[in-house]
């Protein structure tokens, strides 16, 4: 009896067994019936060269740009050109109307012949030279009269003094009886005949003196009068000055009465159609040459110092991506590219306050696009100054490695690198070392080997052994940047 109980035991056993493998086949055969199937699209782990390189927008611009203004004040004739139109060099742009130049020309000529002919007037001291030289002598020959009249007043002194003597003498004659009255009187009108002569001697003296000193100062005047005639001609000569200099000036504008272009270009801006009074200085045209475009770009500083000089790059003008690649993007409109390469770095950065708001560190770089590039594309397409253009600087390459899609790349629980893998219609995380990264690739050093399939953009949905359909294979095609020679020979 406990034998029939063990075989039974062994039996239900076996047929637990059997029910067991059979539910394991239905799951296995019939569970992924009830599985769904997430479409997915995949990249084909390839070898290429990947390039390191920094993307920003950017704008078109001239190294030099020439704004015509204004030489000076007048009315200006109407301006035919705008903007685009071809213009060479030394062609006439502007035209001024002549009529208030050429017055102010006439007017000033007039002024400097006014002034030359009173500055010839006034130079000519011939005759206040010989009224110097008249007075001269004529203060000697007083100075002359003058001595004489002084020696005169003395003799007339010593006459009077003697008939004064004579008349007490002959008076105490004429008291004693011993002179007669005749002899007295005689005496005495001698007395008053030498008074008078003395008087009139120092008269004449005085007159004489007198007459010395007011011609002393004759020649004095003179010398005054010249001098004065000396600065007046010095300040004929500076108004003289002034009006050659404004006659310079008329003559100046009058040379400037057509505006002409300095360089070959194209009118870039036309501010005023003219027919109108303007004031010197205002601007009127801006003429720029665009076969000497470039592009200016504002980087991050934590960027532009893995720059320098002769970088080789790619502009593009086009309104889509150009430098995605990968076939994501082939649907969007060609955008036209031309080579280029960094041609200035800017040593000192700025501030600047991004989309979000945040303040970035960013300094200018210059990029220059190759001449016959240029030229060609300008052919094709309406480039100009301002136009916004996207730029793709080379930093640095690496040759034959194995690259995925950055967007293949996620991260597991513990932050570590996974690539979800196709394989048999499955996927399965695979952990991956990365290495070099690209703008839109990653270079793969272990965990993956050519061929493999790996999920571009994986969703959150996925897990271990999911199964998915494929509907569309991208192949890893980065677009590269050709080098400049001078980077050849800098490298």
């Amino acid at each position: 009896m406990a034998k029939n109980l063990a075989n039974r035991l062994n039996l239900r056993w076996w047929i637990g067994l059997f029910a067991l493998a059979v539910l394991g086949l239905l799951l296995f055969f019939v569970g992924p019936l009830f599985t769904p199937v997430i479409p997915v699209e995949v990249a084909v782990v390839e070898r290429g060269n990947l390039q390191v390189v920094i993307e920003e927008e950017g704008k078109t611009r001239l190294p030099d740009v020439v704004t015509l203004r204004m030489p000076f004040s007048g009315h200006l004739l109407p301006i035919e050109l705008r903007e685009g139109d071809r213009v060479y060099k030394d062609q006439v742009l502007v035209e001024i109307d002549p009529r208030d130049v050429q017055l102010a020309y006439e007017i000033a000529a007039a002024e400097v012949s006014r002034l030359e002919n009173l500055l010839a007037e006034n130079s000519d001291v011939t005759l206040e030279k010989l009224l110097w030289q008249l007075a001269a002598h004529f203060a000697r020959s007083v100075e002359k009269a003058e001595l004489a009249a002084a020696k005169q007043v003395e003799a007339s002194r010593a006459k009077a003094a003697y008939a004064e003597a004579f008349l007490r003498r002959m008076e105490n004659l004429y008291a004693q009886k011993a002179a007669t009255e005749e002899e007295r009187d005689k005496a005495q009108l001698q007395f008053v005949e030498f008074q008078t002569e003395y008087a009139t001697s120092q008269l004449l003296h005085a007159m004489t003196a007198a007459l010395k000193t007011a011609v002393d100062f004759t020649p004095l005047l003179v010398e005054r009068y010249i001098e004065e005639r000396s600065w007046e001609e010095k300040r004929l000569q500076a108004e003289l000055a002034a009006a050659k200099a404004r006659l310079a000036q008329a003559e100046l504008d009058r040379s400037r009465l057509q505006i002409r272009s300095p360089v070959e270009g194209v009118i870039l801006s036309r501010y005023t159609s003219g027919a109108t009074f303007l004031p010197a200085g205002t601007p009127l045209l801006e003429v720029g040459n665009l076969d000497e475009l470039e592009v200016e770009v504002d980087l991050l500083t934590t960027e532009a110092v893995r720059l320098r000089q002769g970088m080789s790059a790619q502009i593009s003008f086009g309104t889509g991506e150009s430098f995605s690649g990968n076939e994501v993007s082939s649907s969007l409109p060609e955008a036209p590219v031309v080579a280029a390469k960094v041609s200035r770095i800017y040593p000192a950065g700025f501030t600047k306050i991004s989309s979000l708001g945040v303040e970035e560190e960013r300094v200018k770089v210059i990029l220059r696009p190759d001449p016959k590039d240029l030229l060609r594309l300008r052919e094709y397409y309406s480039i100009g100054v301002g136009f916004s253009a996207r730029v793709r600087i080379l930093i640095a390459e690496k040759t034959s490695v194995l690259l995925i899609p950055s967007p293949a790349v996620t991260r597991d629980p513990d932050n570590r690198p996974v690539v979800w893998q196709v394989v048999n219609g499955r996927v399965y995380p695979r952990p991956v070392v990365l290495g070099t990264r690209g703008h839109y690739h990653v270079e793969i050093v272990e965990g993956l080997q050519p061929g493999d399939l790996v999920v571009w953009m994986p969703s959150a949905d996925l897990k271990p052994a999911q199964p998915v359909r494929i509907e569309r294979q991208l192949t890893v095609s980065p677009i590269t940047i050709p080098e400049t020679q001078s980077q050849t020979q800098n490298n």
